[in-house]
């Protein structure tokens, strides 16, 4: 029907039943209203300003300490409080996406008949995902679509990740990548410093360096989040206020500047410049830092209290520490992009590789599975494995949402090669949309023809469908 009929229809209909089209109108604008609304209230409250940092911060403070994402969290609970900014509870929010279960765990020494095992009930912290949380609530569509069109809004406005960027990786309580560890040792034995207290500040600040970009909302940069007065100096005439200062990139790293204004920057590889991007500059100068601060002399309060003067960041470290000290650290690896550039979209195990199989929905032996499928629960977020620009975002089918890859993106990488993430819970993305290696496109799912949450993966190469194993390091 044309837009003309649409409208002469109405002009008939109001003559007669006058309520019927402004039903129809209302039913019409009912999410666009929805969307007003929520952009409306979210920024009224989010343009926030000099108190933009208070406002965030606890839901900042949480999702470091629980490996989640602030920005879901901020969602969920102005969703629960109706856009209510007032009523807003953060400290609730822990329960609702933080529950812990018993698990058993084995330990045996020794070999043959002289090996002894025992057995060990610990309890064992585990997260909702943000379509659980909404389950769990009970929230009514009208709620979910508030939650959705907020964390959306969010991740626009600040990307994903608590330092207000791109996707990040969860780590368990005591764990520590490996590749950091001599790092963390050598920069604590040089200053004085325990290496564990540097790699909880690490985990706090940038999860480890997965954080992307590494930019706080606030101007601290790299990975031990430096605001660029303390690493160049507070001497220097364009520093005041939070710290940000104005340094062109060279500036930024000048062991000259660095002299001339007692910045605390340490150019720890030798070469010739201290830089807040390089791991090994920034672990050591963290770590000179926390000395001259008191924490080579055993004031790790003190010492963390001038890396960030909030009570709960305090203890939040101190969590991290403590676990490292007294429970044990276990040694991880960071999923990284391969030597190909394209980095395991998620760490789930692979539940299908590539090749002909027996159809798990029809049975028919021998059909091409075209990419592999990997494990991951409902609403974990799905990032982008390599930068590029959205092709495709969309339901492959929206007559019938059991066919096919169900909610899916693509993404053209410009190179010959394109991705697909298919069976998507959610889109994150649009079509036209530049994205950056780890931003979030999407969250996990099981639409289209699909026996259970997973996402299937794809790497086309010059419009031919290859095995993405290789590429992701599987």
């Amino acid at each position: 029907m044309s837009k003309v009929k649409i409208a002469l229809t109405l002009i008939q209909m109001m003559k007669k039943k006058p309520w019927i089209p402004i039903l129809l109108i209302a039913v019409i604008l009912a999410p666009f209203v929805l969307l007003v609304s929520v952009i409306v209230i979210l920024f009224s409250w989010v343009s926030w300003g000099d108190e933009e940092p208070m406002k965030i911060a606890p839901y900042q403070s949480i999702a470091a300490q629980h490996g989640l994402i602030w920005q879901e969290l901020l969602a969920i609970d102005l969703a629960k409080h109706e856009m209510d900014q007032d009523k807003l509870k953060p400290g609730d929010l822990e329960d609702d996406f933080v529950y812990y279960v018993q698990v058993e765990r084995t330990t045996c020494t020794g070999e043959g008949e002289k090996q002894k095992c025992t057995t060990t009930t610990e309890k064992e912290k585990r997260t909702y995902s943000f379509s659980q949380v909404m389950d769990n609530l009970g929230f009514t569509q009208e709620q979910r679509e508030m939650a959705e069109q907020a964390r959306a809004l969010l991740f626009e406005q600040y990307g994903t990740g608590s330092v207000g960027g791109g996707g990040s990786v969860d780590f368990a309580q005591n764990a520590i990548p490996s590749i950091y560890l001599s790092i963390y040792q050598r920069a604590g034995e040089k200053y004085g410093v325990p290496w564990e207290l540097l790699a909880a500040i690490h985990r706090i600040e940038t999860r480890f360096s997965t954080m992307d970009p590494m930019i706080s909302y606030a101007g601290a940069e790299g990975h031990m989040q430096f605001m660029p007065c303390t690493f160049i100096g507070w001497a220097h005439p364009s520093c005041s206020g939070a710290g940000k200062g104005n340094f062109t990139s060279s500036e930024k790293t000048s062991l000259a500047m660095i002299r001339q204004y007692g910045g605390l920057g340490v150019d720890a590889d030798g070469d010739n410049k201290a830089d807040m991007w390089n791991i090994t500059d920034a672990v050591f100068s963290a770590s000179h830092m926390l000395a001259r601060n008191g924490a080579s002399s055993g004031d790790l309060e003190r010492a963390i209290l001038s890396y960030n003067r909030s009570s709960e960041y305090v203890a939040d470290v101190l969590s991290f520490y403590n676990s490292y000290i007294n429970g044990g650290y276990v040694l991880v690896e960071i999923p990284s992009p391969s030597s190909s550039g394209f980095l395991r979209p998620i760490n789930g195990q692979m539940t299908s590789p590539f090749g002909p199989r027996t159809h798990p929905i029809t049975g028919v032996p021998q059909t091409p599975h075209k990419g592999i499928d990997l494990a991951c629960a409902k609403g974990d977020p799905i990032p982008a494995s390599k930068s590029g620009t959205v092709i495709i975002a969309r339901w492959q089918d929206a007559s019938d949402p059991t066919k096919g890859y169900g909610q899916y993106v693509r993404i053209d990488h410009g190179d010959g090669y394109q991705t697909t993430y298919a069976h998507l819970s959610a889109i994150l993305t649009s079509v036209g949309q530049s994205v950056s290696q780890g931003d979030i496109i999407g969250a996990c799912g099981s639409t289209g023809g699909s026996t259970g949450n997973h996402l299937h993966f794809e790497i086309i190469e010059n419009g031919i469908p290859i095995n993405p194993a290789p590429f992701i390091g599987l």
